[in-house]
């Protein structure tokens, strides 16, 4: 059998143009005459084509553990929702809605004793990955999707924990995370605890930007209550761009 001697390349390129006549960017390396090809996409939207290539990556992501998997799903599962919510939800395909229903049924064999669940089955809760768990399943309610309610329960349960000053499962260099994190997944479920918000804001000078940005998150579904709040955590997270 006759086998390539060069490997299939595939390439990237993100560029702007301005007006005006241009070239087609150069391959790395010329290909044979008649083996290279070129797509072009055009936008004049900032940020688009790299959304969708962010959208298209995760799809194609091949680990396996519930994190990953749940990452890989939830951009169609926010679309589904969305759309259910204009009544066009006959887009909302059945593969999306398969792949959503079989990582729903195994969420119970991720769940420890304490509620947390884990990346693989029967392993250590973890803060993060519950909140994300507990997202999704809303998610999946939202896009008409049935869940098993005693595993969102068990969930949001222990992310109520996580939030006690008497727990004691918090990383010291990453509590905020994991509690700002808790409370964004619990505002999804609509059980926000006013108090819990103000302490944690409160520390805010201790937080980096992804807790920041999840608190902003948290506060930003009761606006009317924490406007001054979300002015200040706007400006700061702002102040954190370069």
């Amino acid at each position: 059998p006759v086998l390539p001697d060069r490997n299939v390349e595939r390439r990237a390129l993100f560029t702007t143009f301005e007006a005006g006549k241009k070239n087609a960017p150069e391959f790395p390396e010329a290909p044979r005459p008649g083996t290279g090809s070129q797509t072009f996409i055009f936008t004049n939207q900032p940020g688009l084509l790299e959304l969708a290539s962010g959208l298209e990556y995760l799809s194609a992501y091949p680990h396996g553990c519930l994190e990953q998997r749940m990452s890989q799903v939830s951009p169609d599962l926010a679309l589904g929702g969305f759309l259910k919510k204009l009544e066009l939800d006959t887009r909302f395909t059945p593969l999306v809605q398969a792949s959503t229903k079989r990582i729903l049924d195994e969420l119970k064999q991720h769940q420890d004793e304490q509620g947390f669940f884990s990346y693989w089955p029967g392993g250590s809760g973890d803060i993060a990955l519950t909140a994300q768990g507990v997202e999704f399943m809303v998610a999946a309610k939202k896009a008409g999707i049935s869940v098993d309610d005693a595993v969102l329960k068990r969930g949001t349960d222990a992310l109520k924990r996580v939030l006690r000053t008497d727990f004691t499962g918090l990383w010291a260099d990453y509590r905020y995370n994991q509690q700002t994190s808790a409370l964004r997944a619990l505002g999804a479920t609509g059980e926000l605890d006013e108090n819990y918000m103000v302490e944690l804001f409160n520390k805010r000078k201790s937080m980096d930007a992804v807790a920041l940005a999840d608190l902003a998150s948290a506060m930003s579904l009761r606006p009317n209550t924490f406007g001054t709040n979300l002015t200040a955590l706007k400006s700061e997270l702002w102040d954190s761009v370069v």
